[in-house]
Formats: C-alpha cells, structure tokens, sequence
C-alpha cells in the first residue's frame, strides 16, 4: 500500500514509512519481485501492473478515523474488511488480541447489518456520532466488518488493526510465503 500511494520510492525511505530495518524492508522487496507486484529500479520502488491488481482488489481499506470514547488510546485507524462478518465468531476478542500482539493498545471490532454499525453479539448500533464518521469514511455494505485498531501512535493503532484485518480477511493464511517474511530473518517486531 505504501509503494502505491508513495512509488516510486527508495528502500530507505519506505523502511522509515514502514517502521522496519533497512535488511527486512530488502528481503520484503525480494519477495514481493519474485511474486512480480514491485519493480525496484533507480528511481525506487513501484507497483507493476500486477501489482496495482493486487493493490485494487485487495479485502481490506485502511484510514485514519478518530472513534473518540469508542476506543482507548490517543490515535485510531480503521480498517474496513470486506463481507467477512460471517468469520467474526467471537466478541471481537480474537482481533484485538492480534493487533495487541502486533503492537496496537487495542481494538474494536464492528460489524455492518441492517445498514448499522454493531459490536458482535450487541442488539443495539453504535453511537451515531461514531457510526457516521465511519460511514464518511468508507463505503459500508451489510457483510462487511470494521476493524479500529488504536494506539499511542497512529503507526502502532495502524499495524494492529492492519495485522487483525489481513487475518481476518484470511490473506495471512493464504499468503503462506508471508510467514517467511514476518518472522523468517526479520526481527519479530518488523
């Protein structure tokens, strides 16, 4: 995501957005040219066609949204994940306990039925005030879930919610070679 919004751009720079080591940032653009998604040339690195595919079709969309008294840190990004309501089994526990492994202070997990924005297993939606900036922010359909991930910085509230959304969505599990990435030579925290 960071290479689409920002390509062409150099390793160092996209290991400063990212928040990684130089060392795991070169072994994540192997990866990625292996699979043919980035082109790494003088200029940086960019998204080939098929790499601006992925990008378009991907489950997930990620934003900064401020959920107020919702959550319980100081910055929030949320992330919207397509049609997957049917694979939140529990409360949202599950998800939060990923994004706190992933670094984030927390987060809340929301599902979209009857055009509402609800917590798992609730009757009742979300606060209006809430429930609206969130609408603003994505397009929501019936299905869909919304994961807010939250943290002392928005980079942190960002890689938890992202983590919990991409397992969510099941990319994690289908994207085995991923795995290698994360905690092969990587340290455990990039």
């Amino acid at each position: 995501m960071t290479i689409g919004k920002d390509g062409p751009i150099g390793r160092k720079t996209l290991s400063t957005a990212l928040n990684i080591g130089e060392g795991s940032t070169r072994t994540i653009l192997q990866h990625l040219q292996l699979e043919g998604f980035v082109e790494v040339n003088r200029s940086g690195a960019v998204l080939t066609r098929k790499g601006k595919e992925i990008l378009r079709s991907s489950l997930i969309e990620v934003k900064p949204v401020d959920c107020g008294f919702l959550t319980i840190d100081k910055e929030d990004c949320a992330v919207k994940v397509c049609n997957a309501a049917h694979r939140v089994v529990s409360y949202g526990c599950d998800e939060r306990d990923i994004a706190i492994r992933a670094g984030a202070t927390g987060a809340t997990t929301l599902l979209v039925k009857n055009d509402h924005l609800f917590f798992p297993g609730d009757k009742d939606p979300i606060e209006i005030g809430v429930e609206e900036r969130l609408k603003q922010a994505f397009r929501l359909r019936n299905g869909d879930v919304i994961l807010v991930g939250t943290g002392r910085t928005y980079d942190l509230a960002e890689k938890g919610a992202v983590t919990a959304a991409l397992r969510l969505s099941g990319e994690m599990r289908k994207r085995k070679e991923l795995g290698d990435i994360l905690c092969g030579d990587s340290k455990q925290e990039d």
